[in-house]
């Protein structure tokens, strides 16, 4: 009939979206193995638990902000929140392709919250004890005289001019500027700073 509203279990199967998705993100967006089988493993876990609630194979309307509260809410009793925004993410992400092929114009997902994850101060070495670390024969830099001058000089970096070690890993000659004690560095996002060098690592 024509202007008639479509049955509630109509539309792809859950289990062939996602693998759409999966496919996706491997081939197109070139993501790691362990990135799509995370998304793969959470998303797969929403369609098993809209099967058995369904007692039918999921289709891609069966997800509705109900739907997706309530799986939250069940797998939620054993999960810690970082794993459980995790799974929010998942499902926000495979909207977001949906929404640019077309399949969708809404994302249930939207006005769903993540849980409030709790941040810990990071742990720091205290200034007496990373000397040791650095002066001790048994902690400190191994190998010749010249490894183990380019090695402190290393962790003088780490610490004193707060590189992450990624950024010191990339680093180049022509990064350090030796007259002004700075150094050039290339962080997150491709963003270029200018770092001071600590005394030490001078």
């Amino acid at each position: 009939m024509s202007g008639a509203s479509l049955p509630k279990n109509t539309g792809p199967e859950l289990t062939s979206v996602v693998e759409r998705f999966a496919e996706y993100l491997a081939l197109e967006r070139h993501s790691s193995l362990h990135t799509v089988s995370a998304y793969r493993r959470d998303l797969s876990g929403l369609a098993e638990f809209l099967r058995e609630r369904l007692a039918r194979e999921p289709v891609l309307s069966d997800v509705t902000r109900l739907s997706l509260r309530s799986w939250l809410g069940t797998v939620g009793e054993n999960l810690a929140p970082a794993s459980i925004a995790r799974k929010l993410s998942s499902v926000r992400a495979l909207y977001v392709f949906l929404g640019r092929t077309g399949e969708v114009r809404e994302n249930p997902a939207a006005l769903l919250q993540s849980p409030k994850l709790s941040r810990g101060l990071p742990l720091v070495l205290r200034p007496e004890a990373s000397a040791e670390v650095v002066e001790s024969p048994e902690h400190g830099p191994l190998g010749t005289e010249v490894e183990k001058l380019r090695d402190r000089a290393l962790l003088e970096l780490l610490y004193g001019s707060g590189l992450r070690v990624s950024e010191l890993a990339a680093l180049n000659l022509d990064a350090v500027n030796v007259r002004e004690a700075e150094l050039r560095v290339l962080g997150k996002g491709r963003k270029e700073r200018m770092v001071p060098l600590s005394g030490e690592a001078d």
